[in-house]
């Protein structure tokens, strides 16, 4: 004899269709990143949880549900553009001169290899 199921187990079909659910936690796991690196592009080189959960219209649990620390955040945000975008800003601070005398001082100290 075969084994039927139960008459209260509902038969599953099989399912040809995305988890919205996931669908769902991805798009905002990539709208915490996007954030994240807008932040970072703009000047905040270390911004806060609480401000990227702002700006991406979630909660910190959110953001601490996709990543489990602050660092893993900064972590997964620092794709190749926007470590370029860093380097750039630490090189513009520190770097490019604000006046002609340091900007003579820079150009000697290239040239003299004392950089």
């Amino acid at each position: 004899m075969d084994a039927a199921l139960p008459l209260d187990t509902p038969a599953q079909p099989p399912r040809n269709y995305p988890d919205m659910r996931r669908v769902r936690g991805t798009a905002r796991r990539d709208r915490i990143l996007a954030e994240t690196r807008a932040l970072i592009v703009t000047g905040t080189l270390r911004p806060t949880v609480q401000a990227v959960a702002k700006l991406s219209g979630c909660s910190l649990r959110t953001v601490f549900m996709h990543f489990a620390t602050h660092d893993r955040l900064l972590t997964a945000a620092l794709d190749e553009p926007t470590r370029r975008a860093v380097l750039t800003l630490i090189l513009r601070d520190s770097l490019f001169p604000s006046s002609e005398a340091d900007c003579e001082r820079l150009i000697r100290a290239v040239v003299f290899g004392r950089v």
